[in-house]
């Protein structure tokens, strides 16, 4: 009888431990479930908000390019520009609108007009660079420089007058029998042969010897070419305003791959023009694995050094045919967390630079989302053409 009851008892406590087991298995599994959907949701939400940030960044550089284009068109119908170039650089009746132009939006550099009888016209904002007071070899105070060369023959001349903040002329120089022909240049070929607004290719400035790329209309008579510089390094300070995440960046690339600009940090010592594929991991890493690939306009997930990393590409084109690549990635970690976390390791994460993504309604594009003229824009350090 005796041995009858704790046969009795062992079997209840086997079922009844079987019975919490199976209750425990139910309840990890459900936990699973749970944690495994909700990290699911959170992942699509990050992708969401990835792209939402993502189609900012892209209006912005279409903003941004846009408005290049636009200025050469506008200024390619100017009667002022359409006007004959005269020797004497601070007399020719285009200039005090360039000037304006100059003044009012930091973003530029210089503005000018060639024309089929070789002659050319450029107004060249120094902002106090030293690179392009050096260039120059202007004299202190120099504001604005204003070249032009004019004549055929033995008697083309280029001239140059330095102009202080007031228009008043500082100094003046006089080269014989300049190389320079604006009609031979990058800039001012498509743009002559098309009907509307090109932006160039990357190529190397004149002045400087420091890389580029131009837009540029054809003058509304048809015998002459409007352009805009943009010069590398001071696209690369406008793309560096352009915020995906404290650790996310945008790289601009063109259709052979080569780097164009990128926001601080993300290149390493990559020259600009180098690679993508060739950037520091795990921006080159993103780069080697989507440039090329189907689904660009996608959120790619990537593993890069065991980060899950996002990346879109999107692909911006102007009339005349060139295309610039517009590439944005982030840690996914900067956009969500799979679970929360408890007050000392969200206090450790902060500490490590690994917090809040975006606060709701921050601005994920820039300082304070203003337009190009606004957020301060490229500052470009090239003397073009």
């Amino acid at each position: 009888m005796a041995q009858e009851k704790r046969f009795r008892l062992r079997f209840q406590v086997s079922v009844t431990t079987a019975i919490l087991a199976v209750i425990a298995l139910v309840t990890v599994a459900a936990i699973g479930n749970v944690y495994y959907s909700s990290t699911l949701a959170a992942r699509d939400a990050a992708s969401g908000l990835f792209a939402e940030v993502s189609a900012r960044v892209v209006a912005r550089v279409d903003r941004e390019m846009g408005e290049t284009l636009t200025l050469s068109g506008w200024g390619a119908r100017t009667p002022a520009l359409n006007a004959p170039v005269q020797a004497d650089g601070p007399a020719n009746p285009a200039v005090p609108l360039l000037a304006e132009l100059l003044a009012t939006d930091p973003a530029l550099y210089s503005l000018y007009v060639g024309r089929q009888n070789g002659d050319f016209l450029q107004v060249i904002a120094t902002r106090n660079d030293r690179g392009v007071l050096d260039a120059h070899k202007a004299p202190s105070g120099t504001a604005l420089i204003v070249r032009t060369i004019t004549g055929q023959g033995a008697d083309r001349t280029q001239r140059w007058a330095f102009l202080d903040a007031g228009g008043a002329v500082l100094a003046r120089q006089e080269d014989a029998a300049p190389a320079y022909d604006p009609r031979e240049r990058d800039w001012y070929k498509p743009a002559l042969a098309a009907g509307h607004p090109v932006l160039s290719a990357p190529y190397l400035f004149n002045s400087l010897q420091k890389p580029g790329i131009s837009a540029s209309a054809r003058l509304t008579g048809g015998d002459g070419v409007m352009g805009v510089d943009i010069t590398l390094s001071g696209m690369a300070e406008f793309v560096s305003t352009l915020k995906i995440s404290d650790r996310g960046g945008v790289v601009v690339t063109d259709d052979r791959g080569q780097v164009l600009a990128a926001g601080n940090g993300l290149l390493g010592a990559l020259a600009p023009l180098g690679q993508a594929a060739a950037a520091p991991a795990p921006l080159g890493a993103v780069l080697a694995g989507m440039l090329g690939s189907a689904g660009r306009e996608d959120t790619r997930h990537l593993t890069v050094d065991g980060t899950e990393m996002m990346a879109r590409l999107s692909d911006w084109t102007a009339p005349g045919g060139q295309r610039l690549t517009i590439c944005r990635d982030c840690p996914v970690r900067r956009f969500y967390r799979p679970h929360p976390p408890d007050a000392a390791s969200h206090a450790a994460a902060d500490r490590a630079g690994d917090a809040d993504y975006f606060a709701a309604g921050g601005d994920c594009v820039g300082a304070s989302g203003k337009d190009r003229a606004g957020a301060g824009g490229r500052s470009a350090a090239g003397a073009g053409l």
